[in-house]
């Protein structure tokens, strides 16, 4: 008799915890940092555990870096507390972290237009500095006629 208390008791306990983890399990997996690849035609002396910037706040790592296709890949970490904070349009690209040092890094800079990166998303981003400069003074450009034509409204 009390060996079929036993198996009823622990039968329950397990139906409990198959409930709670199905109940949780998806809040848990949503909180995972999201890992993505940015594609460069150089790594520009750019490494694993270099930082990723987003105006000036780390919000991530570089996990690997890797030649791929001709090109080199960039498999990045976001933390996730700022994925929401990095639209899928954003621009991605290498420049110095530490100029005494020569150390790398990757900065964002943020877009305006779409949904946030996605886990798994496959980004083209900058190495050359010409290119980046001028693709940061587009976007200046860009930012400041949109702020113009909000204040007109």
């Amino acid at each position: 008799m009390e060996r079929n208390i036993f198996s009823g008791i622990l039968i329950l306990l397990i139906l409990g915890l198959v409930i709670v983890i199905i109940v949780f399990a998806p809040n848990i997996m949503s909180k995972a940092d999201t890992s993505c690849t940015i594609q460069f035609n150089s790594a520009a002396g750019l490494r694993a555990g270099d930082s990723v910037y987003l105006q000036g706040v780390t919000v991530g790592e570089v996990r690997k870096v890797q030649f791929a296709n001709n090109n080199v890949e960039a498999r990045i970490s976001i933390y996730r507390q700022y994925v929401n904070d990095i639209p899928g349009d954003s621009f991605f690209y290498i420049w110095w972290d530490k100029v005494v040092t020569g150390k790398k890094c990757i900065r964002i800079a943020r877009g305006s237009r779409g949904s946030s990166i996605e886990a798994g998303q496959r980004i083209t981003g900058e190495a050359n500095v010409l290119k980046i400069m001028l693709q940061l003074g587009a976007k200046l450009f860009e930012d400041g006629f949109e702020d113009t034509r909000n204040m007109s409204n």
